[in-house]
């Protein structure tokens, strides 16, 4: 593959996709670049453009400038050993396990995604490897030791998270050759499992009419206090209960009695209250208790 190859050194400002010193490729792969003499001593590196893709040596790791003292040579012979990006090779370097579910869809892809890259999702760089049935292999340099990551099969509507759905705290690296990892969960794998949840009004205040109506003004209905959609049946018992479906994202809400924001929830007192959230996860009922309304 003859992708672009350039110079990047103390004569350049150390820019690593500088047009000036782009390699000249030839069909065998290889390829010829000038570079000046006129500044004394010289140091440089190849890269591929940026430097996520600069040079590294046999085992994946950074290498020491390449320097050039003696002027007087007209030519000089350098091999590229890898690619930071594309290191095949990785010596000493941390080796995860990950164990997935088993609902988990095969053929899928594992990837990880964090502070190493970016946190860009479904980057080949960090696909690990099927090793057969729910186990997979990722081997990552030990320079990455005590980077945050998260692992997901390519989006993070298909992220890990807790066995109850519950998003989890960012991973780390650690320096220890090997780690096993046991993924407890996909958020999709719940979405598909437990496509609603219930929110329950269990206590109301003592003020409250005998013949009020509540409703879900929230950030999935664009903050609309008396959406027929999200308006709470009665149960048997004439407890108030909303039927949800579940998302990916957290959700922020407020409940009402309808028609405005007059009748929004507020506290004990009288105040206005923060929104509430409703994090993602499968708790399938969450009771409410709403301590004073607005207009009341």
């Amino acid at each position: 593959m003859n992708a672009p190859i350039y110079v990047a050194g103390n004569f350049n400002g150390w820019n690593p996709g500088d047009p000036s010193f782009q390699v000249k490729r030839t069909p065998t792969g290889g390829g010829t670049v000038e570079i000046p003499r006129g500044i004394g001593h010289i140091e440089f590196k190849f890269t591929r453009g940026d430097w996520n893709s600069v040079e590294v040596d046999s085992c994946g790791k950074d290498i020491d400038n390449r320097f050039l003292a003696d002027l007087d040579i007209s030519q000089l012979n350098i091999r590229i050993q890898q690619w930071q990006d594309r290191a095949k090779v990785i010596c000493d370097g941390i080796e995860l396990y990950i164990r997935v579910p088993e609902e988990t869809a095969f053929p899928n892809e594992i990837y990880l995604s964090g502070e190493f890259n970016n946190w860009e999702l479904a980057d080949d760089q960090y696909r690990a490897v099927h090793l057969g049935g729910q186990n997979y292999k990722i081997t990552l340099p030990s320079r990455l030791a005590g980077s945050a990551y998260k692992i997901n099969r390519g989006t993070w509507n298909t992220v890990e998270v807790s066995a109850k759905g519950e998003d989890i705290e960012e991973r780390h690296l650690n320096k220890s050759g090997t780690q096993r990892i046991l993924i407890q969960n996909w958020k999709d794998l719940c979405m598909q499992t437990h496509p609603y949840r219930y929110l329950c009004l269990v206590e109301l205040p003592a003020n409250t009419p005998e013949d009020a109506e509540f409703y879900m003004a929230s950030s999935i209905n664009g903050w609309n206090p008396a959406d027929g959609v999200y308006r709470f049946e009665r149960m048997e018992n004439g407890t108030p209960i909303l039927r949800i479906p579940i998302q990916s994202e957290n959700i922020e809400f407020k409940i009402t009695r309808g028609d405005d924001w007059k009748t929004v929830e507020v506290n004990r007192d009288g105040y206005e209250i923060s929104n509430r959230i409703l994090p993602f996860g499968i708790k399938d009922t969450i009771p409410i208790r709403v301590e004073g309304w607005n207009d009341l």
